[in-house]
C-alpha cells in the first residue's frame, strides 16, 4: 500500500505493507486524510530537531538552516503552498549535505506535494530507517474487523482518529473506540475531519457554554473556525480574533458577527458589548509560546469567569487579573475523556456513561450529527493544494 512518511530529507509517498488487522481493531479503507496544517507543521519541526543533533557541527550553516526552516515551518500556517515548498528545499538542501547518506525509505513512490506539510504527534513517531508515520484523522470503508469488536460491519464508512493510527496511507488498523460510523447525509470528505471537529467540541465542553451567554475565540485557525460555528450552533454570542486577517474574514463569511485582527480593538469591543464587564468565557484555540495570549485572556474575562486552554502557548499568567478576578483556568484535552488511556483507546474498555457522558468516542459521534445536521459547515474551510 501507499503511505505517507515523514523523513529527514522531506515528506515522501513510500510503499509499505499493508497492516493486518489486530485484536479490538477495525481495518479501513481511507477514502480521505486530513491535513490540519498547524498540528502537522508541528511535527514536522519536532521531527527536524530530532534529527538536526546527529548533523556535524558547522555552525554559522546549522543555525542559519534550522532559523530558516523554522520561520517557513510558521509562515506555512498562514501561506502553505509557498512555505510546504520552500521547507522541502531548505531541508533537502542542508540535511542531504551533512548527513551524507540520509535516511532510507522502502520501494519510495512518485512524491505529492500535496503530502510536503504532513506530520504528528506521539505515540507511534519514533524516528527509524523508513521515517516516521504521520496523519491523525480520516475516514473510510471498513474491510475486516479484529476479534473482540461489536458494533460495526465490513463496509461501514467510518471516520479514524488518533495519531499512529490513522496516517495518511491507503489502509490502517485503528482500536474500535477511535473509530465512530459516519451518519447519512454526511460524506466521508467532512467525516475525514473528525479528529479536529472533536478537539474543537472539547474545548467548547470545557467552556460549559450558556444561552446567551458573551464568548470570545482566540485565534481561527482551523479549530478556531469549527468552534465559534459550535457556540453559535449553542445560542452563544460570539466574538473572534486573530491576527491573520484573512482567518477573521473567512470566519465572518461562516457566521461570525464579530472579528478583529487586533487585540485593541478586540477590547474596546468587549468594552462595548458588555457594559464593561468583559466576556462570559474565552477559549484559546491559537499556537503561541508567546504569554501575551493567555494574558489577553484574563484581561478581558469577566470576574469569576472561565478561559479554556485549548491550543498550545505561553503559560506565565500574570497574577493581577487572574487574583483579582477569580477566573476558573480549565485545560481541554484532545478529544475528550479517554485519551491518552491505553484502557480506553488500545484495549476498548469504555466509561459508564451514566458517569462520563461525553466520551471520547461519544464526542466523534456528537461532531458527525452536527455536521449532518448542517450545524457545522466543514467543507467551505477545506483549501486546494
Amino acid at each position: 500500500m501507499r503511505q505517507i512518511l515523514g523523513q529527514n530529507t522531506g515528506v515522501v509517498v513510500a510503499r509499505m505493507p499493508s497492516p493486518i488487522v489486530e485484536k479490538g481493531c477495525v481495518l479501513v479503507r481511507v477514502h480521505y486524510s486530513l491535513i490540519s496544517t498547524g498540528t502537522e507543521i508541528a511535527g514536522i519541526k519536532a521531527g527536524l530537531e530530532s534529527v538536526i543533533p546527529t548533523i556535524p557541527q558547522t555552525p554559522s550553516q546549522a543555525v542559519e538552516t534550522l532559523k530558516m526552516g523554522v520561520y517557513y515551518a510558521k509562515a506555512s500556517i498562514r501561506h502553505p503552498r509557498k512555505a510546504a515548498s520552500k521547507v522541502n528545499q531548505i531541508v533537502r538542501r542542508a540535511l542531504d549535505q551533512k548527513l551524507g547518506n540520509p535516511f532510507s525509505s522502502p520501494d519510495n513512490g512518485e512524491e505529492s506535494s500535496s503530502a510536503s506539510i504532513a506530520s504528528n504527534q506521539p505515540p507511534r513517531t519514533e524516528i527509524h530507517d523508513q521515517g516516521w508515520n504521520i496523519g491523525y484523522s480520516a475516514a473510510g470503508e471498513i474491510v475486516d474487523i479484529g476479534e473482540g469488536v461489536v458494533g460495526f460491519s465490513v463496509g461501514d464508512w467510518v471516520s479514524c482518529a488518533g495519531a499512529g493510527r490513522a496516517n495518511h496511507a491507503d489502509v490502517v488498523s485503528v482500536p474500535q473506540n477511535l473509530v465512530c460510523r459516519v451518519p447519512k447525509g454526511c460524506s466521508l470528505q467532512e467525516a475525514a475531519s473528525t479528529t479536529v471537529g472533536t478537539i474543537a467540541l472539547q474545548g467548547v465542553r470545557r467552556a460549559d457554554p450558556k444561552i446567551g451567554e458573551n464568548i470570545c475565540v482566540i485565534g481561527l485557525g482551523l479549530i478556531g473556525q469549527i468552534t465559534h460555528q459550535l457556540l453559535e450552533s449553542s445560542g452563544c454570542d460570539v466574538l473572534g480574533m486573530d491576527l491573520d486577517s484573512d482567518r477573521v474574514d473567512r470566519a465572518r463569511k461562516q457566521g461570525l458577527s464579530e472579528g478583529y485582527s487586533s487585540a485593541e480593538e478586540l477590547k474596546k469591543a468587549i468594552l462595548q458589548k458588555t457594559g464593561a464587564h468583559g466576556v462570559d468565557a474565552t477559549i484559546i484555540t491559537a499556537s503561541s509560546k508567546s504569554d501575551a495570549v493567555i494574558n489577553l485572556a484574563m484581561e478581558i474575562t469577566r470576574r469569576k469567569g472561565r478561559v479554556i486552554i485549548v491550543g498550545d502557548i505561553g503559560l506565565n499568567v500574570a497574577r493581577t487579573q487572574f487574583y483579582k478576578k477569580e477566573i476558573d483556568l480549565l485545560m481541554s484535552s484532545s478529544y475528550g475523556p479517554g485519551r491518552y488511556d491505553s484502557s480506553y483507546e488500545e484495549d476498548g474498555k469504555d466509561y459508564p456513561f451514566a458517569y462520563v457522558r461525553w466520551t471520547l468516542n461519544r464526542n466523534m459521534q456528537t461532531y458527525l450529527h452536527l455536521m449532518q445536521q448542517k450545524k457545522v459547515q466543514f467543507l467551505s474551510l477545506v483549501d486546494e493544494v
